[in-house]
């Protein structure tokens, strides 16, 4: 994941972190370029590691409205520490 990490920073995105081996992200970028964002960070990887992967680009409003609409949170004894969310590319 480090070497995931150099690529986003070298493509300009800033406070770059990764998520265990997931190949989850984390960063900050111009909002002007949420609407090529994907496209943008799909290319960067099929330059480096030649092959394509879906990019789903989540901002910080989205995540915590997903955090907040999880109707498990409410459900009594619910280890939340053991709770994951996935994002489809498609559905």
């Amino acid at each position: 994941m480090a070497e995931l990490k150099v690529l986003y920073e070298k493509a300009g995105f800033k406070n770059v972190t990764t998520y265990i081996q997931s190949g989850n992200v984390v960063f900050s970028a111009d909002k002007k370029e949420i609407n090529t964002l994907s496209e943008k960070i799909q290319q960067l990887i099929f330059k480096k590691y030649g092959f394509t992967v879906p990019v789903i680009i989540r901002t910080v409003d989205e995540i915590e409205s997903v955090i907040k609409k999880n109707p498990l949170l409410k459900v009594e004894g619910i280890n939340i520490e053991k709770l994951h969310v996935t994002f489809l590319s498609a559905y």
